[in-house]
């Protein structure tokens, strides 16, 4: 009888350590209570397929967690970001995004959320994983790079499984560089060698204008170190182009007019419409753009408008008025 006992016993206790045993599940995602941080980073972090369709600039691209779950994102990249939540369980291929998405908002997963602006090196407040569902979500200022990713939320104590062992037929990446198919222009043919090159990118840091202030990422030659408030005639013509030489490229920039009475507080407090889609032909007022464009691609070719000042800025990478080390994306044409 002792010698079956002491079986009896040894057995039950190997049991408890073997993954499975009684019932328990090995694998899957994060157990109800635990805490995830997803990583924002567009630089770094690799697109892949999801369940929602093309996604990247966040790691892990698909999160699967328990309810119970808090879920944050911390920006490791070098460029402001969101993580901002998106209706339905397929990414759209219009943009989904309001100015509101700078804003931090939300608790929940299935509430709707939005990191706000998170400017490198921050996290975003805890998101409770509170229902069992397929949550999406994407950067307001990236989403067409394409910047975005999913979590999935399975039952308390039970684990998800891996979303991508199952064969989900994954969408066709036609625009992937593209935020909204109505927001590119396309290529544009060459200007006239009278039109003045206005060039886009990282690589022009601030210049704060004894005038104007300070200034960031536009410049007239492609090699300038810093940005450049751009002075033309009346009447004469420009065109942007991006050729971004960071390691941002192929990401899009845009340039949409703020009007002549400086900066705005956000892009969307400038009034301007076309904050991605191209408009008008005219540096004049504040509904001019050239649209999403991606790394290579320039612009309509604009008629600078009547002497005076316009400010302008970048529809994804403008989050306020611009100081000496905020980077927010803006600058000044002075038309003489």
């Amino acid at each position: 009888m002792a010698r079956w006992l002491a079986l009896t016993v040894l057995a039950a206790g190997l049991a408890a350590c073997t993954p499975g045993a009684f019932g328990v599940a090995s694998g899957g995602g994060a157990p109800a209570g635990a805490s995830i941080t997803i990583d924002v980073d567009l630089t770094l972090d690799p697109d892949g397929p999801t369940p929602a369709g093309a996604g990247g600039g966040y790691k892990p691209l698909v999160n699967s967690v328990a309810v119970g779950t808090l879920v944050r994102f911390t920006n490791s990249d070098g460029f402001n970001h969101t993580a901002t939540s998106i209706s339905g369980t397929t990414f759209p291929s219009a943009y989904p995004f309001s100015g509101g998405a700078l804003t931090q908002s939300g608790s929940t997963l299935s509430g709707g959320f939005s990191s706000g602006n998170l400017t490198p090196g921050s996290t975003s407040q805890a998101l409770l994983a509170d229902k069992a569902g397929t949550y999406i979500f994407g950067c307001f200022y990236h989403y067409g790079h394409p910047m975005r990713a999913v979590v999935l939320v399975g039952s308390a104590g039970a684990p998800t499984p891996t979303p991508l062992s199952t064969p989900t037929p994954i969408p066709t990446v036609t625009p992937v560089m593209t935020p909204s198919p109505k927001g590119s222009p396309g290529p544009s043919p060459s200007p006239t060698a009278a039109a003045q090159v206005i060039h886009i990118g990282f690589q022009h840091l601030e210049t704060t204008d004894a005038t104007y202030g300070p200034v960031w990422y536009y410049a007239t030659t492609a090699s300038a170190p810093h940005a450049q408030v751009v002075t033309v005639t009346h009447g004469s013509l420009v065109v942007f182009l991006n050729d971004d030489s960071t390691g941002y490229f192929p990401g899009p920039h845009t340039a949409g007019g703020f009007g002549s009475s400086g900066f705005p507080s956000s892009f969307g407090a400038s009034g301007n419409a076309n904050q991605f889609n191209s408009n008008g032909s005219t540096i004049e007022g504040n509904q001019w753009s050239t649209g999403s464009l991606n790394g290579g691609q320039m612009s309509q070719v604009f008629t600078v408008g009547p002497p005076g000042a316009y400010w302008f800025g970048c529809g994804y990478h403008y989050t306020t008025v611009p100081t000496a080390s905020n980077a927010s994306m803006g600058d000044v044409l002075v038309s003489i």
